[in-house]
C-alpha cells in the first residue's frame, strides 16, 4: 500500500486505530554506502613537531601562572567574586585556591565577621558589635 493510500485511510479511521496506519519505513540506500575507511598516517616534520611541543610547553606554563596568580589574590584578601569577574567562573577560582592553600585561617575568620568588624578592622580599630 503507497503511502497516500495509507495516509487517505489514517483520515477515515476512528481516533484509537489510526496509529497503526501511519507507520511507514524508509530505507535510504546512500546511507549504506558509507566509507569506513581510514586513510594513512603521514609522519609529521620534525619542525612541526616541535613547534607544537613548545606551544604544549607555553600552555603548562601559562595555566600553572594563572593558577598561581588566582590563589595569590585569594590569599592576600581578594574575594572569590571579585577574582571570578576577571573572566573565570568562581568555581574555578576556588579550585585553584584551595589547590595552593586558600582559604588561610585568617580568610576564614574574615569570612565570618560582620560588616561592622570589617569596617573597624580597615579603620584599624577594633570594635566589638552590640
Amino acid at each position: 500500500m503507497s503511502i497516500d493510500r495509507r495516509l487517505k485511510a489514517a483520515s477515515r479511521t476512528p481516533p484509537g486505530r489510526r496509529n497503526q496506519f501511519l507507520r511507514v519505513s524508509v530505507w535510504r540506500s546512500e546511507r549504506a554506502a558509507i566509507s569506513s575507511v581510514v586513510p594513512d598516517p603521514r609522519p609529521i616534520s620534525d619542525r612541526d613537531a616541535e613547534r607544537i611541543r613548545a606551544a604544549l610547553a607555553g600552555v603548562r606554563t601559562a595555566q600553572d601562572e594563572r593558577e598561581r596568580a588566582v590563589a595569590g589574590a585569594l590569599l592576600d584578601g581578594a574575594s572569590v567574586r571579585a577574582v571570578s569577574e576577571l573572566g573565570l567562573s568562581p568555581n574555578t577560582v576556588q579550585k585553584y585556591g584551595r589547590a595552593h592553600g586558600w582559604p588561610t585561617e585568617e580568610n576564614r575568620l574574615r569570612f565570618n565577621e560582620s560588616r561592622w568588624d570589617r569596617y573597624g578592622r580597615e579603620e584599624g580599630v577594633e570594635r566589638s558589635g552590640p
